[in-house]
């Protein structure tokens, strides 16, 4: 016979629903390295630095507009503690490729200069505008896995008890990185520009380099659904009544009794 805390106990099981989708860059961000043969301020680099001038010029016949290019750090090399405006300078800029069809010309063009060397390439994918479709997807996903689970113990679901879930794949990490000592004419050291422009040649192999990226995003889910127990059951069913003849036969008995 069921008591009555028995009611009061949860019965639930808990299931997982997960749902991902790829998702291809949109843009890239190249941070470079650019060695100039005078020490300028960060307010006169982009302007007044011979090198650094001279690849936003190279940049802007590619269709890289000279706002696109960000001076983020400024790297002085000095001998015996004095600084002197010939003193030798490192220029770090980061460079936004919102068309990633013209990514392999810049690279090549950024291989040329020996004071130039890619330190990164950072990939631009959407933002999570689809967040919500993807947690209906998972939890989705989590319910339709109850159900079986269910349907093959023979029990009913009676409600949800408890409901984790969250996005993943929007904080991966994004990047490409060479090292500070690597350098794009390392990597090309062994083939020359022609080689790589070879329409038949893959640029990927050719450059040593992934030039395009996805990554998996989506969500997760974790559901608890309560479960109708043999005690819910009983305690929901109204007491039987004794039918008439039962009852009739009963008062008959006890007056033979009495």
């Amino acid at each position: 016979m069921s008591r009555v805390s028995d009611l009061n106990i949860p019965n639930f099981f808990t299931t997982q629903g997960r749902y991902t989708e790829e998702q291809t860059a949109i843009g890239a961000v190249l941070s470079v390295r650019v060695t100039g043969s005078a020490l300028l301020g960060p307010d006169a680099a982009l302007k007044r630095a011979t090198e650094v001038r001279e690849l936003i010029d190279e940049l802007a016949k590619s269709g890289v507009d000279e706002e696109a290019v960000t001076l983020t750090n400024v790297h002085a090399d000095s001998k015996r503690g004095v600084f002197l405006r010939t003193s030798t300078a490192q220029y770090d800029l980061d460079i936004e490729i919102a068309e990633l069809s013209k990514l392999v010309d810049i690279l090549v063009l950024i291989s040329k200069p020996k004071h130039c060397r890619l330190n990164r390439i950072r990939w631009e994918y959407g933002g999570g505008e689809d967040a919500d479709r993807w947690i209906a997807e998972a939890l989705s996903s989590a319910r339709q896995r109850a159900d079986t689970i269910a349907q093959s113990l023979g029990v009913k679901i009676e409600d949800v008890h408890e409901v984790d879930y969250g996005v993943t794949g929007l904080n991966e990490q994004s990047w490409n990185s060479y090292g500070l000592e690597r350098s794009l004419d390392m990597l090309t050291c062994d083939m020359s520009i022609d080689c790589c422009m070879d329409a038949s040649l893959p640029v990927e192999s050719a450059l040593g380099i992934g030039l395009y990226r996805t990554r998996t995003v989506g969500a997760y889910a974790k559901v608890s659904f309560t479960i109708e127990t043999a005690a819910r059951r009983c305690s929901g069913r109204r007491p039987e009544q004794p039918d008439a003849g039962a009852a009739q036969t009963t008062a008959s008995a006890s007056g033979l009794v009495g």
